[in-house]
């Protein structure tokens, strides 16, 4: 079977750009806002007002505008605008579309909105990218790039050790951290265990803008990844799981860290370990108004007497938007502890959380790699409809007492920027569209407040800005994208090519489909990681050999958006960014891609951080400097 060369999309971003205007009312919709704390509150339904808007005369041209749609700025009323305004990596105006037109000049970037809505950057609040790189298989750079082609702007990296802040320091050194993380080093163990005392010997950092953060420290309370969450019922499997500190040391260890100037974030999943947390910092708070912002994790399970504690304490708190419900319904084994079914209802409280409790911050992390889905568009279905995608694509209902538990996508997308941008004390930063904050973005294909539920799960993210610059782009913005120096043939091949039998290694297989056979010269055969994107494959080369591009022979169904970024791998180890590829494909495509800079490597590895299905290839093929 003869395959058919496709070029990936043009990459153009700079100079001058076409004005595509289009007039949009600047009225929002009803859903908006969510419960928060008076310093960060967001009404539910905000007025039809335009926010932070900076006349023309005010600032120089703007480098990038958004204009001609719907801004959704979660600022502290909700306010909804038509246009934006970027200069380098700062937002200098939010406003009408008649203002901001006014800062366009010659050289200014302009994106027509039309139907897609405009977000601040998503921020996840509680992740473990870089303390469970297996999880993905990737590299700094993949794991990164796999952050912003979902949205996710600024992060929190929690449980770090000396060793992996001394590694993550040195790749901030090197300007390889692009997406802000905060890190919260860690006190002890998911199991309990303390560690050798080091914290104190660090110091916490607050550079505005700053990509790496020193910001707070993991403390854990029951188990979880590590023995089972603390409850006070028992369990079917016996006991009431693993309660590790009492309210008295707790309020110990957070007054220790806090006089340090460090926040402190408890892990509490059971119901007993969460009122010891609530105990142990309403004795810390006090009348304070928490300026460090201690934080509670999770907060699963909790019966209703306790729910409305949380405006007593004054602590923010942390929720997941990934409900587990084919769990809680018995028909997924991922997790190893389990609940009386007397108890279930329990579990993710949410609306009595935000209704009973009008002055807390209640925000949003996502916790890679706990859940199968821990993308910003997954937690956000989750949290309206609190459905779970099975890997059949069929989805698992919730229980009615979980359902009523759901809240509105205004609720969430305020949960999941502004909330987590507070609950990291980056609120002055990022987490809402306002003059001043840094131009970290996200695009989003549809209005999530105005989509049926169903449809939620089919929302995806087209562009992707961080410090003003955009850095992923979906399948109808391809043509923004500005990636590294990059030449595509878009020559048609009449005749199947020759491929060169090389080492092959991936990140997954199915038994049946091994990488080698990505490499066999059978261009019926295909290798296939059995699993959905981020992916990779990489290719040993015999020697160090100067390369100077690829041909990839692509397996993929359906058709649809991919994205994959190509590493070199030097002969020290180390890997080198060669190329980003992006644009629709489709089953048996050929893609020949050349380097503008060829390089001296010992291998290419193909991570694919997008792709409508299972990441496969049929043939690779490395083009070597002749």
């Amino acid at each position: 079977m003869t395959p058919h060369s496709r070029p990936f999309g043009s990459r153009l971003m700079g100079a001058v750009a076409a004005v595509l205007l289009a007039l949009a009312a600047c009225a929002p919709a009803a859903d908006v806002g969510t419960t928060a704390s008076t310093a960060a509150t967001a009404p539910t339904t905000p007025s039809p007002q335009i926010t932070g808007s900076t006349e023309a005369g005010d600032v120089d041209h703007a480098t990038l505008v958004f204009t001609g749609g719907t801004v959704l700025t979660m600022d502290r009323v909700g306010r909804v605008a038509e246009a934006v305004a970027v200069k380098d990596n700062l937002i200098v105006a939010v406003g009408s579309k008649a203002e901001i037109e006014a800062l366009i000049g010659p050289r200014t970037l302009v994106v027509n909105l039309a139907e897609q809505i405009l977000l601040p950057g998503f921020v996840d609040g509680h992740a473990h990218y870089y303390t469970a790189p297996d999880a993905l298989g990737l590299d700094h750079i993949g794991i990164q790039d796999h952050m912003l082609s979902v949205g996710v702007t600024t992060a929190a990296e929690m449980t770090v050790t000396p060793d992996l802040l001394a590694e993550l320091s040195r790749l901030d050194d090197e300007g390889e951290i692009r997406v802000r993380t905060s890190l919260y080093l860690a006190h002890n163990t998911s199991c309990g265990e303390l560690l050798d005392p080091w914290i104190l010997d660090v110091r916490p950092t607050r550079g505005w803008g700053e990509r790496l953060r020193i910001g707070g420290v993991k403390v854990f309370n029951d188990g979880g990844s590590c023995n089972v969450p603390a409850s006070s019922y028992e369990r079917p499997n016996g006991g009431r799981g693993d309660l590790y500190m009492t309210a008295g040391e707790i309020t110990d260890v957070v007054t220790l860290y806090d006089q340090a100037g460090y926040q402190v974030a408890l892990h509490a999943l059971g119901d007993r370990a969460i009122k010891e947390v609530l105990d142990g910092l309403e004795a810390v708070i006090g009348d304070s108004g928490n300026p460090r912002r201690h934080r509670i994790e999770h907060n699963t399970s909790l019966p209703p007497e306790m729910r409305d504690r949380y405006d007593e304490v004054g602590a923010v708190a942390m929720t997941f938007g990934s409900l587990n419900t084919c769990f809680l319904l018995g028909q997924d084994d991922r997790f190893r502890f389990s609940m009386p079914v007397e108890y279930q209802e329990w579990e993710w409280p949410w609306r009595d959380l935000l209704d009973l409790n009008p002055g807390t911050v209640f925000a949003w992390h996502g916790d890679f790699p706990v859940f199968e889905d821990s993308t910003p568009i997954g937690n956000l279905a989750g949290y309206v409809t609190r459905r779970q995608v099975r890997p059949d694509g069929t989805m698992c209902e919730p229980e009615p007492y979980h359902a009523k538990h759901a809240i509105t996508a205004g609720e969430a997308l305020w949960m999941m920027t502004a909330g987590s941008a507070f609950a990291l004390d980056r609120d002055s930063e990022v987490g809402s569209i306002e003059v001043g904050k840094l131009a970290d973005l996200v695009l989003l294909s549809e209005d999530p407040r105005a989509v049926s539920a169903d449809d939620l799960f089919g929302l995806s993210v087209e562009l992707t800005v961080l410090d003003g610059e955009i850095v992923h782009c979906g399948s109808t913005r391809a043509d923004l994208c500005d990636g590294p120096p990059l030449i595509v043939s878009s020559t048609t091949t009449t005749t199947e090519p020759s491929f060169t039998p090389l080492t092959f290694s991936a990140s997954s297989s199915l038994t049946t489909n091994p990488p080698e056979l990505a490499g066999d010269g059978d261009l019926d055969s295909h290798w296939s990681s059995g699993s959905s994107a981020p992916q990779w494959i990489e290719l040993a080369l015999e020697s160090e050999t100067v390369v100077t591009g690829l041909r990839l022979l692509v397996s993929q169904f359906p058709e649809g958006f991919t994205r994959h970024v190509v590493l070199g791998r030097l002969a020290g180890g180390d890997l080198v960014r060669l190329a980003e590829l992006a644009d629709v494909t489709a089953e048996r495509d050929l893609l020949t891609v050349s380097f503008s800079e060829p390089r001296a490597i010992v291998g290419v590895r193909i991570e694919t951080v997008e792709s409508p299905s299972w990441v496969a290839w049929f043939e690779i093929e490395v083009i070597a400097e002749s």
